[in-house]
């Protein structure tokens, strides 16, 4: 099975001070400035097209299948529309925007273990799907359902992954998992073609 692989680099960009599409290299301090209240929002685009989203006066930008946005800091409150439902955002939450046939709004808490690498699963295919090692087949999320989010600490390492999705099987490859990173992959489903992206923040 051919797995189509989009490694993007999540960007924590101010709202205040920065466009949402500049190259900011520096996303430990970027993080570090985003104020104590403020709630977090990225992309993901599950189309074949280029798409765009509005967030107050930020624009989000995702150009190809399965891949990511960078993150930026919103106030708390702020109105994300051009989904489903308008949604107003909660300090402390990240939102994850899925933009497909039918799309939705995914959320969870942004914070992290500092002293352990952790590693994020978001399932965008329409199957529960499951995550193992590549050699040896060891779990490492099971039966996670259509539309939902799976996270886990883990001691840092370079491991290589496997999807699990019915009846087809795509290596994620080699991923670094570091100490104090949140490391999130998205899987997706095209046909009998699985994508998925991979960032980290």
């Amino acid at each position: 099975m051919k797995a189509i692989k989009c490694v993007l680099p999540i960007l924590i960009m101010l709202a205040s001070h920065a466009d949402a599409n500049s190259d900011l290299k520096d996303d430990e301090s970027l993080y570090d400035l985003a104020p104590t209240d403020a709630a977090y929002v990225r992309l993901v685009n599950v189309t074949s097209a280029p798409i765009k989203l509005n967030v107050g006066d930020q624009t989000l930008t995702a150009n190809e299948f399965c891949s990511t946005s960078g993150i930026i800091w919103v106030k708390p409150e702020t109105e994300i529309s051009g989904v489903f439902s308008t949604i107003t955002t909660v300090t402390g939450e990240l939102y994850t925007v899925v933009i497909s046939d039918s799309s939705s709004v995914m959320s969870e808490r942004m914070s992290h273990d500092p002293f352990k690498a952790n590693l994020g699963t978001y399932n965008l295919t329409n199957e529960v799907i499951s995550l193992v090692t590549t050699t040896g087949h060891r779990p490492v999320f099971s039966d996670l359902s259509a539309g939902m989010v799976a996270t886990r600490p883990l001691n840092p390492i370079t491991v290589a992954l496997t999807t699990l999705v019915a009846d087809m099987t795509a290596s994620l490859g080699q991923i670094s998992l570091k100490r104090g990173k949140k490391t999130d992959t998205f899987i997706c489903e095209a046909g009998r073609e699985i994508a998925f992206g991979i960032s980290e923040y």
